[in-house]
């Protein structure tokens, strides 16, 4: 330190590793602003709060030149079982409303309220399965039934180098 402040400094060790760190932000923000090897799928719940702050997050992503496309609204409310399911479903109703107004230019995908907490490998793979599945269909399922979409090999699998970030943004 002492030499730093009479002029004769010379880089050590913290210097390089700045260095390298430096250069590898570097390369992860132009990965991350690449939409052909990256993209941003921002998921949120239907919920005031929930979309409030997705869409903050989208604005930020946005003036760092990161582009959102797409948005999951998760745990939809389906079933009308119950009363405390039929009041919940009418009231998520307004909020699947608000989304899709005021993300009017992403793809939006609607995933079900699962009857379980998705954790583990077989739950992840299954959800991955479901969501992929919802987002080729809307895509490519004009005329087409998921057989025909599953038949022709259009989901994602793990040996894919395409990268997805999911954002969650739950409130």
């Amino acid at each position: 330190m002492v030499t730093s402040f009479s002029g004769k400094y010379k880089p050590d060790e913290g210097d390089d590793f700045l260095l390298i760190m430096k250069k590898t932000v570097k390369r992860i923000e132009s990965i991350l602003k690449n939409s052909d090897l990256c993209e941003f799928i921002a998921v949120t719940i239907p919920e005031y709060m929930a979309i409030m702050e997705t869409d903050q997050l989208i604005k930020s992503l946005g003036k760092y030149g990161i582009k959102v496309k797409q948005l999951i609204i998760n745990n939809v409310m389906e079933s009308e079982d119950c009363s405390f399911c039929r009041q919940r479903k009418e009231a998520q109703k307004k909020y699947i409303k608000q989304i899709l107004e005021k993300f009017d230019t992403l793809q939006i995908t609607e995933i079900p309220l699962q009857p379980e907490e998705v954790k583990g490998l077989d739950a992840i793979h299954n959800f991955k399965n479901l969501l992929f599945k919802w987002n080729i269909y809307s895509s490519y399922g004009v005329g087409k039934s998921l057989a025909d979409i599953e038949q022709a090999n259009l989901l994602p699998n793990s040996n894919s180098y395409w990268m997805r970030f999911i954002v969650l943004n739950y409130g």
